[in-house]
């Protein structure tokens, strides 16, 4: 287990061109190293105060960070942002009912999504992100057969934008599931 780190006076700066930079910083890394390392990031903005809080936080999470290099060694994590559910709304003026209705459809829909996410041959995990994003944890082998795959899902207009491989940032918190 090795950790790289940056020593700087200030925390890093809450704007959207640094948390890109950052990922893109993370993602260079993880193909520098790619088949001989896994990189597990740390999220944008993790600061320790100094050298002896970092080797503490180290200490720490020693076992449970050296487990998870273990589960995501070779995988890597595709972001796939999911078209809207073709799921008719309610008209407006309609009954209470229909507006439920229409809403436990869409729900349904995209339950049914995931399932489909689930059941691709070469996905190992699935995590539901915000705003209709879903984070696939893949072998990094298997990553081009699993982006033509989704590829394949829909029609066209709503076929699935795929983005990656990244390392996997979204399992490297809380396990695989």
């Amino acid at each position: 287990l090795a950790v790289l780190h940056r020593e700087q006076a200030d925390p890093p700066p809450p704007d959207a061109q640094a948390v890109l930079a950052f990922g893109q910083a993370l993602r260079e890394l993880a193909d520098d190293v790619a088949g001989e390392l896994t990189v597990l990031p740390m999220r944008y903005g993790s600061v320790v105060p100094d050298r002896e809080a970092l080797h503490d936080l180290v200490e720490e999470h020693h076992d449970e960070w050296h487990a998870l290099l273990h589960a995501l060694g070779g995988r890597v994590e595709l972001i796939v942002h999911l078209p809207e559910p073709d799921v008719p709304a309610a008209p407006p003026g309609d009954s209470g009912r229909d507006y439920l209705e229409a809403r436990a459809a869409a729900v349904h829909a995209q339950e049914a999504q995931l399932e489909q996410l689930r059941g691709l041959d070469g996905v190992e995990d699935v995590r539901a992100l915000r705003r209709r994003r879903v984070s696939l944890l893949v072998a990094t082998s298997a990553a081009d057969q699993v982006r033509q795959r989704l590829a394949a899902l829909g029609p066209a207009g709503a076929t699935p934008v795929v983005t990656g491989p990244w390392p996997p940032f979204s399992f490297c918190e809380g396990g695989l599931s």
